[in-house]
C-alpha cells in the first residue's frame, strides 16, 4: 500500500512540477502551434500513466478500512475515466489529420488496424509468460481459450475493451473519409459514434464500453477547425482559462456521480473540453511524459493483464504492486520494441 502511495504522489508531483515551466503565450495565426505532437504525446503518456495507477488503486481502497487513505484512494480510482476519454480525444485528433494526409484511406485503415492488433497480440502474449514465470509453470494454459481470446480481442483474465472500441472509431473514421466537406463529414463522425454509444448502452454495456465515444469524434473536430480554435486561444487566453477551470470539476463531478446516459456522456464531453484547454493553456509543449506517450497503448495493454492477475483478490500488498509495475516496465519496453520492428515489415507502404 505504501508503494502505491509514493507512486501516486510522485506522478502527481511530477505532472505538476511541468505547469511551473512557463508556457509562452500563444501568438500569431500559426495553427501548428496548437496542440503539437510532442504536447499530445505528453497527454498520452501522462493518461497512461493515471489508468495504471487508477487500476491499482481500484483494487486497493477495499483493503484500506475507513479514514483518508480510502478516500484518497477512491479518489485515484476515478483517474482512469480522465486518461481514457484523453486517449480517445488525443486519437481522433490525431487520427483525423493522418487520414487527410494519406494518399489512400484504405491503406491506412489497414495499417492502423494491424499494428493496434499486432501490439495487441504482443501484450497478450507477455500476459502469459509473465503468468508462467510467477506460476513456475504451473499456470494452465489452454489453447482454445487463448484462440477465442484472440478472436474476441479479449485480454487475458480481463476485458479489451478499448482495442475494440479504438477500432471501430477508426472504421467511423475511414467511412465518412469520402465526404468532401469536412463540416458534413465532422457530423456524420458524431452520428456514428453517438450511434454506437447509445446502442451499447441500450444494450447493457458497461459505462467504459460507450461513455467515451464522442470524444473520438471531439477531437477530429477540433483538427478540422483548429485554426479557428487557436486564434481563440490566442485573443480570449484568460476566458478560457477561467471558463476550462470552473467546467472541470462540475462535468468531472457529474460524470461520476450521475448515472443518467445522456448527463454522463455530456459530461465527458465537457470534461474533455475543459482539460484540453488547460493542457493547451498551461502545459509545456514537451516533457518527461512526452517520450512516455510513444509507450501509452503499451502501457495500457500490458497493464490491463497483470494488475488483473497480481491484484485479483483485491488484497493488494507492497510486493503485488512492485511486480505489477516492474513486468508492466519490462514488457512495455520488450513489446515497444518487436512491435515496432514488426509493424515496419507488415504495414503497407505508401
Amino acid at each position: 500500500m505504501n508503494l502505491l502511495l509514493i507512486v501516486s504522489l510522485f506522478f502527481f508531483i511530477s505532472v505538476f512540477a511541468t505547469m511551473l515551466r512557463r508556457n509562452p503565450l500563444p501568438t500569431g495565426n500559426n495553427s501548428r502551434n496548437f496542440l503539437p505532437r510532442n504536447r499530445t504525446d505528453m497527454v498520452k503518456g501522462i493518461a497512461a500513466v493515471a489508468i495504471v495507477i487508477d487500476h491499482i488503486a481500484a483494487r486497493s481502497f477495499d483493503a484500506a478500512g475507513s479514514g483518508v487513505l480510502r478516500v484518497y484512494l477512491k479518489g485515484l480510482a476515478s483517474m482512469g475515466g480522465i486518461g481514457v476519454i484523453l486517449f480517445f480525444f488525443i486519437s481522433g485528433f490525431g487520427s483525423f489529420q493522418a487520414m487527410e494526409c494519406a494518399k489512400h484511406k484504405t491503406i491506412w485503415l489497414v495499417n492502423h488496424v494491424v499494428s493496434i492488433i499486432i501490439i495487441y497480440l504482443l501484450c497478450y502474449i507477455s500476459h502469459i509468460i509473465t503468468y508462467e514465470i510467477v506460476t513456475a509453470g504451473t499456470y494452465p494454459i489452454i489453447i482454445n481459450d487463448i484462440l477465442q481470446d484472440w478472436i474476441h480481442l479479449r485480454a487475458a483474465l480481463t476485458t479489451a475493451w478499448y482495442v475494440r472500441i479504438q477500432l471501430l472509431a477508426y472504421v467511423f473514421l475511414y467511412v465518412t473519409s469520402p465526404v468532401s466537406k469536412k463540416n458534413v463529414r465532422i457530423l456524420l463522425l458524431i452520428l456514428l459514434c453517438l450511434g454506437q454509444s447509445i446502442l451499447f448502452w441500450r444494450l447493457g454495456f458497461t459505462a467504459n464500453w460507450w461513455k467515451s465515444t464522442l470524444c473520438f469524434s471531439l477531437g477530429a473536430a477540433v483538427a478540422v477547425y483548429k485554426r479557428e480554435i487557436y486564434s481563440l486561444f490566442v485573443d480570449r487566453r484568460k476566458s478560457f482559462l477561467i471558463a476550462s477551470v470552473l467546467v472541470l470539476p462540475f462535468s468531472y463531478v457529474l460524470s461520476l456521480k450521475i448515472d443518467v446516459y445522456a448527463v454522463k456522456v455530456i459530461a465527458n464531453v465537457f470534461l474533455c473540453m475543459s482539460l484540453v484547454s488547460l493542457i493547451e493553456l498551461i502545459m509545456p509543449k514537451k516533457n518527461f511524459y512526452s517520450a512516455l506517450g510513444k509507450y501509452s497503448l503499451h502501457i495500457y495493454l500490458v497493464h490491463v493483464g497483470l494488475s488483473a492477475y497480481f491484484l485479483a483478490d483485491y488484497l493488494p500488498t507492497n510486493k503485488k504492486v512492485a511486480l505489477t509495475l516492474l513486468f508492466t516496465i519490462i514488457f512495455t519496453i520488450v513489446t515497444k520494441m518487436v512491435s515496432d520492428r514488426l509493424i515496419r515489415h507488415t504495414t503497407i507502404r505508401t
